[in-house]
């Protein structure tokens, strides 16, 4: 499974734009309940420089990618790509062209809410539940955190502890001599280093922090609790705490919590980093918005540690760039020309495909040459003589690391054999570095899957021996014996093929349940396969292992394209292999249940550098999970 979709959790519309009788705003109304969010930007329209705007604001459940990633479903960081996916809603208003919208980690706690008028701007929060341009929610509170002093107070000159306030203004409390900054307010401090105890240290910390206009703190005992200064504001998304000296931080942190009142400045709270500010150009103006927000997820996910640069989830902003909301007292840039107006679809849109969603993008492509193995040949490239073998170690069923240790891996040896059992003593090969081995360490892919690569000339079997046999052991002992290998010898050939295939489903099933994740193979063979009727009538035809495959699910209903061919840089829908053909598992909780759908294939042939699509379709019907 290389695509795991999370649907928002929370959206709503905020906007300052005039009401029908022009005179007062809707600065005050919540849209949280609506099916449909809006962006736009009117200029002029009450007067001749008014500027009313509307932004998006989603949020994603996190948390579901923290623990799919704990448990496996999906890649640590570095090794999968998250995407934005927000859908046009189409409507009878006016369109605009050719512009851009911007998508920006929202920095304060906010609240959905239960308003649904996006004409008349009726249904206001009156300060309780719900934001709106104004507030982040009904809540008055402050954003709390805290920082906990440990280690007998010992702290290390050029530790440091930073905060962000809502408005993007960065404070930095930092360890030096034995001194606490007594001067005006600022936003660089200085706090004792040593004060004999964790109490002291926390009372200096604590006295330094009060010297910023932004927070303010109070110590109790070892624990620091910091508070946004201004009322009605929610804290900055995390605190920092840097070493500077090799050993510590000598204090831990929580991140702020609590309530967010008032934005700190109307029509939303958001960071302008370039690590959580992302872009997209609309050209024509109904496409859908589909970006690359990778970096903010996993700050999102680091949140919990203290891993500089993490962020706490409140979702992101998505509204049109500075350049083209409506020129303004507080924006020189903007747009003297009206952008009006774009519609998404949003999370209780009653069009399944159409809600917004973080989109999990990786390669989970494992290529298994025991169907395919090829012998060493001096006229290929190093890389390309080059075989993979796998190990999967189930226990009950369940995907196990060996002696449930992440460390621990099988070691690999490779023998001949004129059957399927291993003979004679184990042979020679060559590692990924070409160096002659009798021997292999696995390297583990993912929790109980293991694989070796490695090269083999034709030394390695006779014609009495044509066969390899796979033997993997982990402490002295054998394991695991795997099925006979038939190598392949390399050949070149005299034209350039023009592949035809012939390409079954084996085992469909009638109906699939909706929250389960199921694996579908594919069977591939030469459609010109022909044998002779006197010597070849009983022989099976070569299944063939398609090295680059991808799929697509198409619902038949309206021929709408749901997982389209994912085949650039992340290669989401290209499909692994092993000696049984081809194959790819698909978490079905992403498509609608209660309709068909249609899978097609695409294999690429190298002979003319991009993806043929296949002749050939297959259906499968998802229906609900009743249990």
């Amino acid at each position: 499974m290389a695509i795991k979709r999370y649907t928002a959790n929370a959206d709503n519309t905020i906007t300052n734009a005039y009401k029908e009788d022009f005179n007062n705003r809707g600065t005050g109304s919540n849209m949280g309940f609506s099916d449909i969010l809006e962006t736009f930007s009117l200029y002029a329209h009450r007067d001749s420089s008014s500027a009313e705007l509307s932004r998006i604001m989603v949020q994603f459940p996190v948390s579901d990618i923290s623990s799919d990633r704990t448990s496996g479903k999906i890649p640590a960081s570095g090794s999968v790509s998250f995407y934005l996916r927000m859908f046009n809603a189409e409507h009878t208003r006016t369109l605009p062209v050719d512009y851009k919208l911007t998508i920006n980690a929202i920095s304060a706690e906010w609240e959905e809410g239960y308003g649904l008028d996006m004409a008349n701007y009726s249904d206001l929060t009156y300060d309780k539940v719900g934001s709106n341009w104004i507030n982040a929610n009904g809540t008055s509170a402050t954003a709390t955190a805290t920082v906990t002093v440990a280690n007998d107070g010992f702290i290390e000159a050029g530790d440091t502890i930073t905060l962000i306030a809502t408005d993007g203004t960065v404070v930095v409390a930092t360890a030096h001599a034995t001194t606490t900054t007594s001067t005006a307010a600022t936003t660089a401090v200085q706090f004792a280093r040593n004060g004999g105890s964790n109490s002291a240290v926390a009372t200096a910390i604590a006295t330094a922090i009060n010297h910023s206009s932004y927070f303010s703190a109070a110590a109790e005992g070892a624990v620091v609790t910091i508070t946004q200064a201004v009322a009605g504001h929610g804290g900055n998304t995390a605190v920092t705490c840097v070493d500077g000296g090799g050993a510590g931080p000598w204090f831990t942190k929580t991140n702020f919590t609590g309530g967010s009142g008032k934005w700190s400045t109307a029509g939303g709270d958001f960071y302008t980093d370039a690590s959580s500010s992302f872009e997209q150009r609309f050209e024509i103006g109904t496409e859908d918005l589909e970006v690359d927000v990778t970096t903010l997820v996993e700050q999102w996910v680091n949140s919990g540690g203290n891993v500089l640069g993490s962020k706490n989830n409140y979702g992101v902003m998505v509204k049109l760039s500075g350049a083209y909301e409506a020129s303004s007292s507080t924006n020189s840039i903007g747009a003297r020309k009206s952008y009006y107006t774009k519609k998404f679809f949003a999370r209780s849109s009653e069009f399944f495909f159409d809600r917004p969603i973080l989109e999990a993008r990786w390669d989970s492509t494992r290529r298994d040459n025991r169907g395919n193995f090829l012998l060493s040949s001096s006229a290929l490239p190093a890389a390309d003589n080059l075989n993979t073998l796998y190990m999967y170690n189930y226990v009950r069923g369940k995907l196990r690391d060996i002696r449930g240790l992440s460390t621990q891996v099988p070691v690999m040896r490779l023998f001949y054999s004129s059957g399927s059992v291993p003979e004679g003593t184990a042979q020679y090969f060559r590692n990924s570095s070409n160096a002659i081995v009798s021997y292999l360490s696995a390297s583990r892919v993912s929790t109980g899957v293991y694989k070796v690569i490695f090269s083999a000339t034709s030394s390695v079997t006779t014609s009495t021996y044509p066969n390899l046999v796979d033997v993997w052991s982990y402490s002295g002992s054998e394991i695991h014996t795997g099925s006979a290998i038939s190598p392949k010898t390399y050949y070149m050939t005299g034209k350039n093929p023009d592949s035809k295939y012939v390409i079954t489903m084996p085992n469909l099933k009638k109906q699939y349940m909706n929250q389960q994740t199921e694996r579908f193979r594919l069977y591939v063979r030469n459609k010109n396969w022909s044998p002779n009727i006197y010597t070849k009538a009983v022989s099976t035809p070569e299944r063939i292992m398609v090295d680059t495959a991808s799929y697509q699910i198409t619902r038949m209903s309206d021929n709408r394209v749901v997982i389209p061919y994912g085949t650039s840089s992340t290669n989401h829908t290209v499909m692994s292999y092993d000696v049984s053909g081809n194959y790819f598992d698909l978490d079905l909780s992403m498509l609608e249940s209660g309709y068909t759908y249609r899978i097609n294939y695409s294999f690429y042939e190298d002979g003319i550098g991009s993806y043929v699509e296949q002749p050939y379709s297959f259906k499968i019907r998802v229906v609900k999970n009743e249990y």
